[in-house]
């Protein structure tokens, strides 16, 4: 009897309108694809489904997830497989299925009322919705059944529905009351109310050094999750301040994370976090964006702190993503998913037989040093960390070359993890900005290619001079969003640093106005997420672009960006633009400096602290390389960088950039400015008069024609 209970289901599942299939095949996001073969008649987020949803009277059901995601394919195998989930749905709800990496606007609403409702949120983040998107449940991973104390969606779905069908007095009352919290919240996002605030940097650092563990590295509290951007800014601060404490806190980490399983060891990559403080055991899935920031990270303390190590870890990052996600048209794939042969991990994790099978007799003396099998799977698996002391992985790791090398060898026979080939425009730039620092460190010419590469591919279009969301396929996707433009406009920042091609800094100067003028709903006011002339859209209110900052968010990297333009420019523009919208940030800054790092340490680049520093030499001469190396071997903080030729004829130079007009080399030799507002020291053309003006900084200096 059960089985033809559940085959009866199985059939009214299948009687939808518009079968799902055809509608997301033809997705462009390879979750929305992963989803063609379920028996839920999902719809994308689309005017049409709402439209639906009112005219039939239905309540909506709305999951968001990502294509690498974990408990997203559970949930996808688990309960949206259930023929008694997929026969309710279909018959008494709109299904809308959204890939929260091409939409963030409708992920950060979805999160920010699971926050509100529950005080739970991640993803799969599913919402039940009036068919005027009231929203009346919320919950991350749910089974069919109630299980664990979380509710079961047959459960709450079906409660709600028949509520609905109902003409229920109790859930009409309730939906006006969310209705009107809803419209609170959504007024409360956007009131970011703005005042000049003084140098943030203090606040932002009093709350985040003191929650460093010092002992397995990262904070405190948040153990197992990297916030690449917050320590970024401590480095920056530990530099600025002499602070070497805080350096040595911060090398800890450094050193912890890629020692741990929280590193692919054989392959070099990250992976998201670890459940645990130790960096031990991993969740699986590798993001971009996480990659591209962690190597710009350890770049950077290569450069604080002489420690060849560092970059090394960074090397391995970018080669990596070289090797495995960079595609066709050189841009680069999100992410490497969590599962590979039907479990969580499995590319990635060894068992003691499989190590022995592999290495032979050294599977032993390998394992003492690399293999953890104490990590709690249940399939008796283990990962590879370092278990020695983690500043010394660097000196043991050669000693095991061999061995890695056969690890790899018999890991390239396993199923490998789904790529997901979406080029997110904003996590490409993210990359860019990655490789051009290393490019320049390392003086590595497959850094530069790769920036170039992925930059040519995030600004290929059809020349109207607006960016996308991402590309997939090789087909241009989705509305860019405003980290897509302001990371964007970073990068081309990076990218002239980098190569000095001064055509980086037009392209950043244009994108930049549009960004103001497709984000700022006016002067002074900070960015939203979505474009202010589309806001309100399908029910996505207006949002500010300042939902965190794990990665740099749009305002914190618009407001570097204009300040950085401005000491290139000397332009009026750029310098009255990056001010407005510092005291647009006012407010909030002031409030919640320890939970906006990228945007505290964008004061770096204020123009009454920031530093410029120009080389006056022929692009390929020893001496100009020379000069080159002294200011790019250390970090720098608040601090641009220019290189003008001599030898190149004016008219091929950008005239509209003033830190690059013409300056006189000293004795016919490769001549190097340090310049403060505009206010230069005496030029020198001898590397330890650069290295003295470098460290001690703002002494002597003298007004320089065009400096």
């Amino acid at each position: 009897m059960g089985r033809v209970f559940a085959a009866v289901l199985l059939c009214l599942a299948l009687v939808s309108p518009i079968w799902a299939a055809p509608r997301l095949a033809r997705a462009d996001s390879p979750y929305l694809r992963l989803h063609a073969g379920d028996g839920i008649d999902w719809h994308p987020w689309e005017e049409a489904a709402f439209e639906q949803a009112r005219r039939e009277n239905k309540l909506i059901f709305v999951s968001v997830g990502y294509a690498s995601c974990h408990w997203c394919h559970l949930m996808q195998r688990n309960t949206f497989a259930d023929p008694r989930v997929v026969a309710l749905l279909n018959r008494r709800y709109v299904a809308i299925l959204v890939d929260r990496e091409a939409r963030p606007d409708v992920d950060a609403h979805v999160i920010d009322i699971l926050d509100a409702m529950n005080g739970v949120s991640g993803w799969p983040a599913n919402l039940i919705l009036t068919p005027n998107q009231v929203p009346l449940f919320g919950y991350t991973y749910m089974t069919p059944e109630p299980k664990g104390g979380a509710p079961g969606l047959l459960t709450v779905a079906g409660d709600l529905a028949d509520s609905w069908g109902a003409n229920d007095a109790g859930l009409a009352a309730t939906v006006e009351t969310i209705r009107a919290q809803l419209a609170e919240m959504s007024r409360r996002l956007v009131a970011v109310g703005g005042s000049k605030v003084g140098d943030p940097r203090a606040a932002a650092m009093a709350a985040l050094k003191g929650r460093l563990d010092g002992q397995s590295g990262g904070f405190r509290e948040e153990g197992g999750f990297f916030h690449v951007t917050a320590l970024r800014f401590l480095l920056h601060e530990a530099v600025r301040t002499g602070d070497g404490e805080l350096l040595a806190l911060l090398e800890r980490t450094l050193d912890a994370m890629a020692a741990g399983a929280v590193r692919d060891q054989l392959g070099g990559l990250f992976h998201r976090y670890t459940v645990d403080r130790g960096w031990r055991v991993p969740h699986f899935e590798v993001m971009l964006a996480d990659n591209a920031q962690l190597a710009r990270l350890y770049v950077e303390a290569m450069q604080a702190t002489g420690n060849e190590r560092h970059g090394a870890v960074a090397r391995g990052v970018l080669d990596a993503l070289i090797e495995a996600m960079q595609l066709p048209d050189g841009g680069f794939a999100g992410s490497l998913d969590a599962e590979s042969g039907g479990g969580e991990g499995l590319y990635y994790t060894w068992s003691a037989e499989e190590l022995a099978a592999a290495l032979g007799e050294r599977a032993d003396a390998f394992a003492e040093v690399w293999f953890d099998g104490l990590i709690g799977r249940a399939d008796r698996r283990g990962v590879l960390r370092f278990r020695g002391a983690p500043q010394r992985r660097a000196q043991v790791v050669s000693g095991f070359a061999a061995d890695f090398e056969l690890l790899r060898a018999t890991r390239r026979a396993r199923m490998a993890p789904r790529r997901d080939d979406k080029a997110v425009t904003a996590w490409n730039a993210l990359a860019v900005s990655a490789f051009a620092l290393a490019a320049r460190q390392f003086e590595e010419p497959r850094y530069l290619a790769a920036a170039r590469r992925a930059m040519s591919a995030m600004l290929a279009g059809d020349g109207d001079g607006r960016l996308v969301r991402y590309r997939y396929l090789g087909r241009a996707a989705g509305q860019a969003f405003a980290d897509d433009y302001a990371l964007t406009v970073e990068a081309l920042i990076d990218l002239y640093e980098c190569d000095f091609d001064p055509r980086h800094l037009d392209r950043a100067a244009t994108l930049v106005t549009t960004t103001l003028k497709l984000f700022q709903p006016a002067n002074g006011q900070p960015l939203r997420l979505a474009p202010v002339a589309e806001e309100g859209g399908t029910g996505v209110p207006p949002r500010p672009a300042l939902a965190e900052d794990s990665a740099p968010s749009a305002n914190a990297a618009a407001l570097s960006a204009l300040r950085r333009l401005a000491l290139y420019s000397g332009a009026e523009a750029h310098e009255a633009a990056a001010e407005a919208l510092a005291a647009g940030l006012g407010t909030k800054l002031a409030q919640d400096a320890g939970t906006m790092p990228a945007l505290a340490q964008s004061w770096g680049f204020a123009l009454d602290e920031a530093r410029e520093v120009v080389i006056v030499g022929p692009r390929g001469a020893e001496d100009t390389r020379a000069l080159l190396a002294e200011v790019r071997r250390r970090l720098l903080p608040g601090t641009v960088t220019a290189l003008i030729d001599p030898t190149v004829e004016p008219k091929d130079r950008a005239r509209d950039w003033l830190l690059l007009a013409e300056r006189p080399q000293l004795e016919n030799r490769a001549t190097a400015y340090v310049c403060y507002r505009r206010t230069c020291d005496r030029p020198v053309n001898r590397i330890a008069s650069l290295a003295s003006q470098l460290t001690e900084g703002g002494r002597g200096r003298v007004a320089t024609p065009g400096g």
